[in-house]
């Protein structure tokens, strides 16, 4: 697994734009596989792309995390700007 931590590094980064985002969720991924190991199954095939799955998955999760949090951070802005205008009697 270690041998493919540049690659997947490099495939995290890919997909999320973000060397930082891209290192938790390679580190995520590790974490997963070394709590699990008996998830692997040779049956399944090759052991490099089942974790180079697992890795695009968090990143898949982070993406979702961080649009969640634009949406809540939106929606606090918005309320804010909704009360102001009840404030000036604008409706």
């Amino acid at each position: 697994l270690v041998q493919m931590g540049n690659g997947a590094h490099a495939l995290a980064t890919q997909i999320l734009g973000n060397a930082d985002d891209a290192a938790d969720a390679v580190h995520d991924a590790f974490t997963k596989v070394l709590r699990r190991p008996e998830t692997y199954k040779v049956s399944n095939g090759p052991l490099k792309p089942w974790f180079f799955r697992i890795v695009r998955n968090g990143c898949i999760d982070v993406i979702r995390r961080l649009n969640s949090l634009r949406l809540v951070r939106g929606l606090k802005v918005w309320r804010k700007v909704a009360s102001g205008m009840r404030l000036w009697g604008k409706h």
